[in-house]
């Protein structure tokens, strides 16, 4: 999962261009944010969790 956001983010800085690391343009910082889970990724069974929780609405304070 880790992989596939970081795909995405980098796509979407792709598509932007320059203009992207614009702090105004909002994707230099989730670009930056995502990266973290190259260090503090969470085993599979906790992000599926996690990320189910989220999509659902549920407190996600508890997941994993």
């Amino acid at each position: 999962m880790a992989r596939g956001v970081l795909k995405s983010v980098e796509l979407a800085m792709e598509a932007a261009g320059g203009g992207a690391f614009y702090r105004s343009v909002g994707l230099e910082r989730l670009f930056r944010d995502a990266q973290a889970c190259r260090y503090h990724p969470l085993q599979e069974g906790a992000q599926r969790a996690f990320t189910g929780k989220l999509a659902l609405g549920q407190d996600v304070e508890t997941a994993g």
